[in-house]
């Protein structure tokens, strides 16, 4: 179930994808990144990881490399890292 979900998905996934990647995020204040970043950081550390390595999962499997900003969280679970 999971590889039929995943070919029939890869088109649209692959297209949003590079849609995101190409698409400048304005951490100004104010912008975008700001208010991304402000959901972000209510998000439990452990949720918030296991997000992260799935998509990368997801990425690594579809044949993509991570290359949109990262994060790092420190263990009470405030972004520290942003880049």
């Amino acid at each position: 179930a999971v590889a039929q979900l995943r070919k029939r998905t890869e088109a649209d996934r692959t297209g949003a994808y590079s849609k995101a990647y190409n698409t400048p995020i304005d951490y100004s204040t104010g912008g975008a990144g700001e208010r991304i970043m402000s959901v972000v950081s209510r998000i439990d550390k452990k949720t918030l990881n296991n997000a992260i390595e799935e998509a990368n999962a997801d990425m690594l499997a579809d044949g993509l490399t991570n290359r949109q900003i990262r994060i790092s969280v420190d263990e009470h679970g405030k972004i520290t890292n942003i880049g």
